[in-house]
């Protein structure tokens, strides 16, 4: 016997509204018996039905999406007003902290150097469903760096250290090609124009 499909997966709205419109077609076009015998599948008013509905929400999306474009003019508006409005009371108070405070504008904060990175926190591993594969987890310390990922199989975690990967300015990464089953301790240091941070406290995690 061959089974039917209609095929709804992966289809849009219209396109499942489509397809059962196409059924009711051919439902439409069957012998009166048989029609009659289809009627506790009202094919064709679950047809109309959902048309009706998929309309209003396309009709509701519309008026969104105007409502949008005009919520974000007016917090455009709205900024500039009270950007111009600091200006001015910037302006009239000749900076003074207290005024500017006083009429609720925050202090701009002086920039802080960068310098060199702090050790990554958190760091955290685990393997992965792939044999030879640990995945690595940390805390950045700052913003913008880049991280170095050494391995060793010392058990103290003393001596052997090893670079295995290095992640550009992400806080994980994998590490393949280790022998599965043998346990290792991996650190993450993290580095920028200013030199290489200290490292990580060491972690172990046993490839499957």
């Amino acid at each position: 016997m061959t089974r039917f499909k209609l095929g709804f997966g992966n289809r849009t709205i219209l396109e499942q509204i489509a397809i059962c419109r196409r059924v009711a077609d051919g439902i439409a076009r069957l012998p009166v018996e048989q029609r009659e015998a289809l009627t506790r599948h009202p094919v064709a008013d679950s047809v109309v039905a959902a048309a009706a509905a998929h309309g209003e929400v396309e009709t509701m999306k519309t008026a969104l999406k105007a409502a949008l474009r005009r919520r974000d003019a007016k917090v455009r508006a709205m900024r500039d007003c009270a950007n111009d409005a600091g200006l001015a009371i910037f302006s009239d108070t000749s900076g003074d902290p207290a005024a500017l405070l006083a009429a609720g504008l925050d202090l701009e904060k002086a920039r802080q150097p960068v310098g060199q990175p702090a050790a990554p926190t958190q760091l955290r591993a685990s393997a992965t469903e792939f044999e030879g594969r640990v995945r690595l987890r940390w805390k950045r310390p700052i913003r913008r760096c880049v991280f170095i990922i050494e391995m060793t199989t010392d058990p103290a975690a003393l001596t052997g250290w090893r670079q295995v990967a290095v992640s550009g300015n992400r806080q994980s990464c994998e590490v393949a090609g280790l022998e599965s089953g043998r346990k290792g301790w991996f650190r993450v240091a993290a580095t920028n124009a200013h030199g290489q941070g200290p490292w990580s406290q060491p972690v172990c995690a046993r490839a499957k």
